[in-house]
């Protein structure tokens, strides 16, 4: 992978921030006590009204560690180490005073080349997204689930979301129709066959159903909705999202119709 891409598309880095506060191993932030102590300091900076807002900033920010690993996969056929024995997790903060993010901090860069033969990659393929999710991702969202008092399938939810954007974009960047192939059949694998137990659930995460609303530049389109809620309406001043699940169609009209006037005056 184009290393120096890492930070801007998966806020993975290479090297520690200086200006960290709080900097935590991956095996140390699986236990709940070190992810309490990383909510209890991220909260008050996105303003969460309660712990679980920043549970789901969390489960939101640890997705794109797993939309590395699909990037790597099915664009390049390789997998980067992501163990959490490899990671550092790093809250900083980046650009002005308020702009903090999380850093996933790679000790080492290694990655595996996939086989080329069909059924070895396959089964490459399954050894590999089975073992991230289990030993990496699982570990990570069930410690900020019970740390933050929210439900681990709400963290697990974030992941579609951010997956159905991205990997659209993904394929229209393929180089190649092969690719673009691959990266289609790795997601259905994804989503349709890897087993549920991997994620510690009894339904696969990430086989959701993709639900449409209208957008609201243009009623004649439309836009996604999010899978499950981000809880940005329980840090600041926020307010449900135009594409949250959990607004009615009635209070959605009424928002599009405000964004749009807000828009016209600007």
């Amino acid at each position: 992978m184009e290393v120096n891409q890492l930070a801007e598309y998966f806020s993975i880095h290479l090297q520690k921030k200086d200006n960290a506060l709080v900097s935590l191993a991956g095996t140390e932030a699986q236990h709940t006590g070190n992810m309490n102590a990383l909510l209890e300091a991220y909260a008050p900076l996105i303003k969460a009204r309660e712990p679980k807002a920043a549970a789901a900033y969390f489960g939101s920010w640890i997705s794109s560690l797993a939309l590395c690993l699909q990037y790597a996969l099915s664009m390049e056929n390789k997998a980067p180490d992501l163990a959490l024995s490899n990671l550092t997790i790093q809250l900083y903060r980046e650009g002005g005073q308020h702009d903090w993010s999380f850093a996933f901090v790679v000790e080492e860069w290694k990655e595996g080349n996939g086989p080329s033969g069909e059924a070895e990659r396959a089964s490459w393929r399954e050894e590999t997204l089975s073992r991230f999710y289990a030993e990496t991702m699982r570990p990570l969202l069930e410690a900020a689930a019970q740390a933050g008092g929210h439900e681990v399938g709400q963290l697990w939810g974030q992941l579609p979301t951010k997956f159905n954007y991205y990997l659209e974009h993904f394929s229209d960047a393929a180089p190649s129709c092969a690719i673009r192939h691959r990266i289609a059949a790795d997601y259905d694998y994804l989503r349709g066959e890897l087993s549920p137990a991997v994620f510690g659930r009894k339904k696969n995460p990430f086989d959701v159903k993709i639900r449409y609303i209208p957008d609201w530049r243009d009623d004649s389109k439309q836009v996604r909705q999010k899978n499950v809620c981000c809880l940005y309406y329980l840090t600041g001043d926020g307010q449900y999202c135009y594409t949250c699940p959990r607004m009615k169609e009635s209070e959605r009209a009424i928002r599009a119709e405000e964004m749009r006037s807000s828009q016209a005056n600007r």
